[in-house]
């Protein structure tokens, strides 16, 4: 699956850079940045942190469909992206003691905030 808004951009994300790539519209981030970056064991890659989401919030792409993803010399042949609800997942199950903010994303937050109906407080 090809994206038809494919140009890569990039978010200092805890001091690393976290890639993301717009697709339908919405921003998909790739999930080993974001895991990285919260200070997650990639050694057996990104699907053990990925079993808690659903599959709509897991898009694989391959270095066919999605080259700008893939640096010069990565052997990799494919990867997971995140939407933002994803990635806000992945950041309130992290052990950091407060998730870090993705500049024009606004800030995570979790439904504990309001747990009568999720709803984020106005800013």
């Amino acid at each position: 699956m090809t994206t038809t808004e494919n140009t890569l951009r990039t978010f200092d994300f805890s001091g690393l850079e976290l890639r993301v790539i717009m697709h339908m519209a919405e921003p998909w981030f790739v999930a080993s940045d974001v895991c990285q970056s919260l200070g997650m064991d990639l050694k057996a890659g990104t699907s053990r942190w990925l079993r808690g989401l659903s599959p709509s919030e897991i898009l694989r792409v391959t270095r066919e469909t999605e080259p700008v993803l893939f640096p010069k010399g990565s052997k990799a042949q494919s990867m997971n992206l995140l939407p933002e609800s994803g990635l806000y997942k992945l950041i309130m199950h992290s052990d950091k003691p407060r998730g870090p903010q993705v500049p024009g994303l606004g800030h995570p937050r979790g439904a504990a905030e309001h747990p009568q109906d999720g709803r984020l407080p106005a800013e």
